[in-house]
Parts: C-alpha cells; sequence; structure tokens
C-alpha cells in the first residue's frame, strides 16, 4: 500500500490493499514453508525505497534499499534478475543508487562456494533425471500463460476443460478492461516483463521457470490493477475483483486436493512404527521429513534395500522423476516385501511393505 500511495496516491493504495489481501495466490504461498512469500516482500519493498529515492534522494532511503535488495538476493535466484534491472533503470535515469544495487550483489561473494556446490547438484540430477528439468522450471508458452492464471486464480483449476476456458476467458476480459488504463510509471512494466523474460530466457540453459517463483512480480501487477479500477470511473468494478478472488479462495478452501501435502500427518503416523523404517525415490526429497522431526531411518531403495526391517513404508513422492524405472519398488520385492496396504496424506501416498 505504500508504494501504491507513493506512485498513484491514496484511493489507489487502498484499492491494491484489498486486491492484494485477497488476493488467493499471495494468500496460498502465506503459508508456504519456502520464501517465495518473503521474496515478494523484500523485492515490492525494494522497489518502494527505490521509487521513494527517485522523488526525494537522501541517506536513509538510500540504505533502506540496499537492506532490501540485499535481502532479495539472498532469498531467490530469481531475484538476481530483479536487482540487476533495477540496476539498469537507475542507471539509465542516471541515478546514483545503482551503486546500492552494485554492492548489494558484492555480498553474494561470500557464498559463491555454495552456489558452485548448488549449480553441480543440479547437473547431476538433470543428467540423471531429465524430467527434474520440466518439474523445476521448464520453460514454454504454456508456463508463461499459466503465470496470469495463477496470478489470477489462485492454486486452482477445473477438470472441466471448457468450464476452466471460459472462467478464464471472462477474466481475461475483465482485467483487460482496467488494464487499459496504464500508467506512465515504466517501472511497474520493467518489474513485470522484464523478470519474466530475462527468467525465461536464463531458463533456456538452466530450468528455472516457474510462476510461483515468480511471485514477486504480482504487487506489482496488482498496482496496474489497482490503477485501473481507479481510472476505469466504474464506481463498483473494484466489488467485482473482490468477488472473484472470494470465489476462487472459496474453491480452494473447501477442496481438499488442492490443499498442501500433510507431511505433519504423514510424520506425526510413522512416529508411531516403531522398528520400521521409511523408503523414498530420492532422500533428496527428505527435508520436510526432517523438518517435523521424523526420527525412523530413511531408505533409498533403488540403490539397494539395507536393514532388517518388519515392516517398510515406501513414499513414492516425486518417483517419476527420480525413478520412472520403478527400481525401488522392484527391490523391495527382491529384498522379501510385499506390498499389503496403502494410505494417503493429502496427495502424498504411502505403501506399506511388509516382510513375507
Amino acid at each position: 500500500m505504500r508504494l501504491a500511495n507513493l506512485l498513484f496516491g491514496k484511493k489507489t493504495a487502498n484499492l491494491a490493499g484489498l486486491l492484494a489481501a485477497t488476493n488467493p495466490l499471495l494468500i496460498y504461498y502465506s503459508a508456504e514453508g519456502r520464501t517465495y512469500a518473503m521474496t515478494c516482500l523484500f523485492v515490492t519493498a525494494s522497489w518502494y525505497y527505490l521509487s521513494l529515492w527517485l522523488k526525494k534522494p537522501d541517506g536513509r532511503t538510500r540504505l533502506a534499499y540496499f537492506l532490501f535488495a540485499t535481502l532479495s538476493l539472498w532469498t531467490s535466484y530469481l531475484a538476481w534478475f530483479v536487482v540487476g534491472l533495477q540496476a539498469l533503470y537507475l542507471m539509465a535515469k542516471k541515478e546514483k543508487l545503482f551503486l546500492a544495487s552494485l554492492l548489494s550483489f558484492s555480498t553474494l561473494v561470500i557464498w559463491l562456494p555454495s552456489l558452485v556446490q548448488s549449480a553441480r547438484i543440479a547437473s547431476q540430477t538433470l543428467a540423471i533425471s531429465p524430467a527434474w528439468g520440466g518439474v523445476v522450471g521448464g520453460i514454454s508458452l504454456k508456463a508463461i500463460v499459466l503465470t496470469w492464471v495463477k496470478m489470477v486464480i489462485g492454486r486452482i483449476s477445473f477438470t472441466n476443460t471448457w468450464l476452466y476456458g471460459t472462467v478464464l476467458a471472462i477474466m481475461g476480459i475483465l482485467h483487460a478492461l482496467v488494464l487499459r488504463f496504464r500508467p506512465k510509471n515504466y517501472s511497474l512494466y520493467l518489474w513485470i516483463f522484464g523478470s519474466v523474460f530475462v527468467s525465461a530466457l536464463i531458463s533456456l540453459v538452466v530450468p528455472v521457470y516457474s510462476y510461483f517463483r515468480l511471485l514477486f512480480i504480482l504487487p506489482a501487477y496488482l498496482l496496474l490493477l489497482a490503477y485501473g479500477i481507479d481510472k476505469s470511473g466504474i464506481k463498483s468494478l473494484w466489488a467485482v475483483f473482490l468477488f472473484s478472488n472470494f470465489i476462487f479462495l472459496s474453491i480452494y478452501w473447501l477442496t481438499p486436493r488442492f490443499h498442501k501435502e500433510d507431511w505433519r500427518s504423514l510424520v506425526q503416523f510413522l512416529q508411531n512404527e516403531n522398528g520400521a523404517a521409511l523408503a523414498l525415490p530420492s532422500l533428496a526429497q527428505s527435508a520436510p521429513l526432517t523438518y517435523y522431526g521424523l526420527s525412523l531411518p530413511l531408505l533409498e531403495p533403488q540403490n539397494g534395500v539395507t536393514g532388517d526391517y518388519q515392516t517398510v513404508y515406501y513414499l513414492p513422492y516425486v518417483e517419476e522423476i527420480f525413478d520412472g524405472q520403478g527400481r525401488g519398488r522392484a527391490n523391495l520385492v527382491s529384498a522379501g516385501y510385499q506390498e499389503t496396504s496403502s494410505l494417503s496424506f493429502n496427495l502424498l501416498p504411502i505403501l506399506k511393505y511388509e516382510k513375507n
């Protein structure tokens, strides 16, 4: 709201605040354990202080911009492109604040060893499991369109393609109606389209593009919507947008299949299984289990089954990426285990194997 107030005034700021507070995608990722919402906050704050500097440059504004630009860099790879675009924008305006952008990048020097290690792991994983690249961030026209779709309706979908298409067509017309009122503040367009373009370009080499990683462009889009609603002159138009947000939120809240994987309940269940072990297609996917404090031994059966356990639970999470041939299940059977039952913890199926 402070950025909207700075750029367009109080009325647009209030509209932007309402749109942000009810946006389905922002609400979904506000409960996400990853850094997407945090990056969104830091990037938005960096644009606020950049815009404030252009209106009233002073030392405090420079320091605040440096702080939030640095925090952005340290929470997301894609935020690097944003801060880089900010530096170019400031250089084009002959503003010395671009030096703060460069100083922010200099803080990443101490993190270079981790970057090299992460790049090596990603390269090895991509070589072993080519499907991994498409899952984590493959670039395509569909991925770019999906960025807009998810910003509008959130993490929901419709099984009926005609219904899905109709809903998107209505929302597209509604958004086009207000977006035809365009502000002259070009930083918002650079924030949105520059970030999408550079991320898509990089994804031709390294698979990083995904709409949730670009969550930080959503505030800029909501600012454009709020500005358009204000300038349209249609008094009740803001209520139409809020109503649509609540509709999409209600679909999300009332449909369990759209909810997050229930890792907590899964761990609580497994903690009561004394003497058992948990098998995964890849131990690289064990972070949520560690986060919730799972104490059971972890196995990677595609590389062989070790240990003598009466019961082994198999979690086929992203199995199609790390064990598309089903070697893990085959090795469990070869080791004398037989599948006896299955459970599901909201998008987390788990299979129970017992020794014959």
